[in-house]
């Protein structure tokens, strides 16, 4: 709904089935958006969703690890303003143990686009996606600098975009050095049979360098004493995971969408050995 210039959007997903072993459930939070726009700029919040990335994206490969701005279901704050012919924008997210604020700059054409921005994100449930305080009787929980450039180009009938990312991970309660990611993925869409063909290659975030220093145990003497050495172990994985999928959608009518996805990922979880992994994923969907 639109006041003039204001908009407003709510969504209140139904309550799950009846299960037993959960009886006590309750439907989802609602998601809804609030924006006003004024001379030069906007300023929005909202829960679920938010503010729309130059970057399309994967629809089926998700990486554990998360964006280091908005999650899907996170609460968010967002504000833009304009300063000549640059667009200045702040936004910050909170939700599922996570959560992050950013600034970023970007300059926008009709047929381009391009955003510099920087990331600060904290996550108390999970070290990059995994598990890796929990394995030495911790906590897993990280802090994340990313650094990102996103872009978007339109040639012809042909939309490219992409981003890349480069951040630094701090990680709590054990003694980590060096420690920094990397994430990267390409797209390119084009008119197709009625609808939109988009082909897509991604990296999912990978620690890049980094090690982990510890004592361990090495030797047990007569009298049972335990005796240990400094250690130190590379954080740096085996593989690298990348990420293809191409995905077709088209609409069957004013209410209708039919949407077909076929992703295929190499090295999955960055290991080496780990054989690859494919998806095929066919939606319908209709709104009444």
């Amino acid at each position: 709904m639109a006041l003039g210039a204001a908009q407003i959007t709510w969504f209140n997903a139904p309550r799950p089935h009846y299960d037993p072993r959960n009886p006590g459930a309750e439907a989802p939070d609602a998601n809804f958006s609030l924006s006003y726009a004024f001379a030069g700029g906007e300023v929005a919040v909202g829960r679920g969703g938010g503010p729309q990335r130059l970057t399309s994206g994967l629809t089926l490969v998700d990486d554990p690890s998360g964006p280091a701005t908005l999650g899907s279901g996170d609460r968010w704050t967002s504000f833009s303003h304009a300063f000549g012919p640059m667009m200045l924008d702040v936004r910050s997210s909170d939700g599922s143990g996570r959560s992050s604020s950013s600034i970023g700059v970007g300059k926008y054409g009709e047929d381009w686009g391009v955003r510099l921005g920087y990331a600060a994100l904290s996550d108390t449930r999970a070290t990059l996606g995994g598990a890796f305080q929990s394995r030495f009787g911790g906590e897993d929980q990280t802090r994340l600098a990313a650094l990102s450039l996103e872009g978007r180009r339109d040639l012809g009938a042909w939309s490219f975009s992409g981003s890349i990312e480069a951040a630094q991970a701090k990680v709590d309660a054990l003694n980590v050095s060096g420690l920094w990611t990397s994430a990267w993925s390409l797209s390119a869409e084009h008119p197709f049979a009625g609808g939109a063909l988009r082909f897509t290659a991604a990296q999912p975030r990978r620690a890049e360098g980094g090690e982990l220093a510890f004592n361990a145990p090495i030797a047990l003497t007569k009298n049972g004493m335990i005796l240990y050495e400094p250690r130190f172990a590379g954080l740096t994985p085996s593989g690298r995971e990348i990420d293809f999928e191409a995905v077709w959608t088209t609409r069957l009518g004013d209410l209708t969408t039919f949407e077909t996805a076929l992703a295929l990922s190499t090295e999955p979880n960055h290991i080496a050995d780990a054989e690859a992994a494919a998806a095929l994923w066919f939606s319908l969907r209709h709104a009444w």
